[in-house]
């Protein structure tokens, strides 16, 4: 009988030490799939975000900003995927402007921007990156 009993009580707790595992299991994974769940809306928004800020169109927006200037006013105009060289001279004050707040309204970033008065023309040189 106390052999019995030693196994009775040997196979409930294999049966509990089991049904416990089990349950943490369950609840571990749940849990996991809820984070799973979480980051996926999260990646979906950031694209989504990405899709409606992202700068469409820049090159020929500069392109079209500069196309009053004279030949001799652009020295040097680098214009690349995501980033720009600007290097115009000869402008009067009210060109240097126009140029500066139209490039100031797109959704570009200035990594540098220098302007020189020389007499009563300017010269600039700007850098930017979109």
């Amino acid at each position: 009988m106390n052999k019995n009993l030693t196994a009775i009580i040997i196979g409930a707790s294999i049966l509990i030490a089991g049904a416990i595992f089990g349950f943490m299991q369950k609840n571990s994974y749940f849990k996991e799939m809820k984070r799973i769940e979480i980051e996926q809306k999260e990646v979906k928004d950031i694209i989504t975000l990405q899709r409606i800020w992202k700068a469409k169109g820049i090159k020929s927006k500069i392109n079209s900003a500069l196309s009053n200037l004279k030949k001799t006013q652009k020295l040097k105009i680098d214009i690349k995927k995501t980033k720009a060289n600007l290097n115009l001279a000869n402008l009067s004050e009210k060109e240097l402007n126009r140029i500066l707040s139209k490039l100031a309204s797109m959704p570009i970033v200035f990594k540098s921007l220098d302007i020189n008065k020389i007499g009563q023309q300017y010269t600039m040189e700007c850098k930017c990156d979109w």
